[in-house]
C-alpha cells in the first residue's frame, strides 16, 4: 500500500475509532493509543485540521475526545502502568471519558 493510501486508511480508522466511541461503544487504551499515535506520525502537519474538518462533517467533538484520551494514556505511560492497563476499555459519554466503565477522574 502505498502511503498516501497508507495515510487515508489511518485517518478513516481515526474517525471510525470516535464514531464508535460517540456510539457509546468501548475501544481498548492500547488500540486508540496505536491508531492516533500512527496517524500523528504520518500527518502530523495536518492532525488538528483533520480534526476541524472531522468535527464539522461528522458532528463529533473529536477534538475534545482526544484531548482527553491522550491525556489519560500519557499519565499511565508516566506512571510506568501502560503495559498492565493496555486492555483497559476506554468509552465516552455526554462529554466525559469512562475506563472499564466509571467515570474518569479529571488528570
Amino acid at each position: 500500500m502505498d502511503r498516501e493510501m497508507l495515510l487515508f486508511q489511518t485517518r478513516q480508522d481515526f474517525i471510525d475509532l470516535h464514531q464508535a466511541l460517540h456510539r457509546g461503544e468501548t475501544v481498548t487504551v492500547e488500540r486508540y493509543d496505536r491508531i492516533a499515535r500512527e496517524l500523528m506520525k504520518m500527518d502530523q502537519d495536518n492532525f488538528e485540521l483533520m480534526l476541524k474538518f472531522s468535527e464539522q462533517t461528522e458532528g463529533i467533538k473529536m477534538h475534545q475526545m482526544w484531548e482527553t484520551i491522550s491525556a489519560y494514556i500519557d499519565q499511565l505511560k508516566k506512571k510506568g502502568d501502560w503495559r498492565k492497563h493496555k486492555e483497559t476499555q476506554l468509552s465516552w459519554k455526554d462529554g466525559v471519558l469512562f475506563v472499564n466503565g466509571k467515570a474518569a477522574r479529571p488528570f
